[in-house]
């Protein structure tokens, strides 16, 4: 399942950013470095789109909420910090196009706007597993006893099939 790759993939490329923005000020690298950073947030943008879009589809098609939480649980908590880090450093980065601030390059602007979309990205995908997460650490539902004997009512009167889709017909029987 890849929703193990991207959430790692993803990761790795936020720390290296990240680690880049803090090793120097931005203002100061070399146009070469600022174009391979922008690379580094277009790929951290598509992983992130990978990590949402594999979540919805696992999601949908059931995954049974104790294995969801120690699966996805860490990495929630790993992603919040990292977020946490970037946005801080971009934030900083934010500062210098202020009034009162030192202009940016347009290269460096082009970075902090590509920045800023994946910390938005991020961040919507962070909330969505946060939610996701609190769901599957609910308790689960009570039964409704009524509901549940009128669904027995309905299939003894033949209204309904355990196996929707499924007759007699489609099996050869």
């Amino acid at each position: 399942m890849s929703t193990a790759v991207y959430p790692i993939l993803a990761g790795g490329l936020i720390d290296t950013l990240t680690k880049a923005m803090r090793a120097e000020p931005v203002e100061e690298w070399p146009g070469e470095a600022i174009e391979e950073a922008l690379s580094l947030c277009r790929q951290a943008r598509k992983m992130g789109r990978g990590l949402r879009r594999e979540l919805e589809e696992s999601l949908a098609h059931g995954w049974e909420a104790k294995s969801f939480l120690t699966t996805t649980g860490p990495g929630a908590d790993e992603m919040g910090k990292r977020l946490a880090v970037l946005s801080g450093l971009v934030e900083d980065l934010g500062r210098a196009e202020q009034p009162g601030g030192r202009p940016l390059s347009p290269a460096v602007n082009d970075l902090l706007q590509e920045a800023r979309a994946v910390l938005q990205e991020s961040t919507d995908t962070h909330r969505f597993l946060l939610a996701a997460l609190a769901q599957a650490a609910a308790p689960p539902r009570p039964v409704d006893l009524n509901q549940l004997r009128a669904a027995a009512a309905a299939y003894a009167r033949g209204e309904t099939s355990p196996f929707p889709g499924l007759t007699d017909e489609s099996t050869g029987g």
